[in-house]
């Protein structure tokens, strides 16, 4: 044999050497699934909590407007009752 064979030995070291490599990252491509899952899961529910913001938002802005123009109409109705008093 020459120096740059390799005995059975050797050759099933580094095959169950390669084997448990392939066990852990077989393990932390499982692991990183389950985090992607959770991660998404999350993602998911802050844009429906966004989206619900948005449109609380919304509806206040309404009842700003509306009420905000009620006032106004209120404090013309006051000059107005001033100046014709």
């Amino acid at each position: 044999m020459s120096d740059k064979s390799l005995s059975l030995a050797q050759l099933e070291s580094q095959l169950t050497s390669l084997s448990r490599r392939m066990d852990e990252l077989l393990r932390a491509v499982e692991n990183l699934r389950g985090e992607n899952a959770i991660l998404r899961a999350h993602q998911t529910a802050w844009l429906r909590e966004r989206t619900d913001l948005l449109e609380k938002n919304a509806r206040l802005l309404d009842k700003h407007k509306v009420a905000r123009n009620r006032v106004e109409a209120l404090i013309a109705r006051i000059h107005e009752m001033e100046h014709s008093a």
